[in-house]
């Protein structure tokens, strides 16, 4: 049951060829338009990928049309209502990929499902099972503000990264174990578990549905933290159907430290004193105290700085 809340959000995705990319990407956009849907939906020749947020009437009329697009009959939204519109635009893009990796990889060799219940069984037995692994698909900065207890989390600052992050020495004492996977909402497992069994794993699994799954069965379960999405929310706590905004997580779903002050924090911010899209785990008061994200600044005044920045 969701709850009685003036938005809605989807997550979803689904892998299947679109014949007309640019003509269904055009169609999309211009249905979203009509009904003032806001969000970021990604659409390329392996499929869709998308986050999208509106009136929950508006929202079932969306599903609806997606559903009677060939080939998206069954397509799986995760759905949590919210008080407010965690994103404030709309988007709707033609990619290569919808989830960009860089490597082509077999889609009909992805790792095998787990329910939520069956990942949670098998990463209960990898925390006394040696033979058992848990390996985050995510990006580093993600696991570190909210992680399944005692998983390995890759050192990727993008998820295109994994393709050769998998390929050092370390990971091959993990080949012949049992692998579970996970990320956010399940589509980035889909390629690494394929890009994992190329590279030689036996066994791999991964969370379907992911995170966001995992937490409407077990929100006080292994998952410690909270967990990144990608909107305007940036964290969310989740409890049922309930998804809260990460900055209300209560102190102790917090795992995550500042890192110039090491006070417990989950805030994320992009550290705009650099040119380059670099998030890092930041307090408030070192925010205001270093000018990290240069939230007291219009526009004009942040452009100005990344010159100075870019000329030293």
């Amino acid at each position: 049951m969701i709850e009685n809340k003036p938005y809605r959000v989807l997550l979803y995705y689904k892998f299947h060829p679109i014949e007309a990319p640019e003509k269904f990407t055009n169609e999309h956009r211009e249905f979203c338009q009509k009904y003032n849907l806001v969000g970021r939906i990604l659409i390329g020749k392996e499929g869709i990928n998308g986050t999208c947020a509106g009136l929950p009437a508006d929202i079932e009329t969306y599903k609806q049309f997606v559903h009677s697009s060939p080939g998206f009959e069954d397509m799986w939204f995760k759905e949590h209502a919210v008080e407010k519109l965690p994103l404030q635009k709309l988007k709707v893009q033609l990619r290569p990929e919808i989830v960009a990796l860089g490597k082509d990889v077999d889609m009909g060799k992805t790792g095998k499902y787990l329910s939520p219940p069956e990942f949670h069984q098998m990463a209960e037995k990898s925390l006394v099972d040696d033979d058992i692994i848990v390996l985050d698909a995510r990006n580093e900065i993600e696991a570190r503000v909210g992680k399944f207890k005692n998983a390995i989390v890759p050192k990727v600052r993008f998820f295109r990264e994994l393709k050769d992050e998998v390929k050092k020495e370390g990971y091959n004492k993990i080949k012949k174990k049992k692998v579970l996977m996970y990320c956010t909402g399940g589509i980035r497992c889909e390629k690494a578990s394929a890009l994992l069994k190329e590279e030689g794993f036996n066994e791999v699994y991964q969370l379907k549905g992911g995170i966001y799954n995992y937490l409407k069965h077990y929100p006080n379960g292994l998952f410690e933290g909270t967990c990144f999405v990608f909107d305007d929310r940036m964290q969310i706590t989740v409890d049922g159907n309930q998804a809260e905004n990460g900055d209300k997580a209560p102190e102790h779903k917090i795992i995550s430290h500042c890192e110039f002050c090491a006070k417990k924090s989950n805030r994320i911010i992009n550290d705009e004193r650099v040119s380059i899209r670099y998030l890092r785990i930041c307090c408030e008061e070192c925010d205001k105290k270093l000018d990290i994200s240069r939230i007291r600044y219009g526009n004009e005044r942040k452009d100005e700085l990344l010159k100075e920045i870019s000329v030293q």
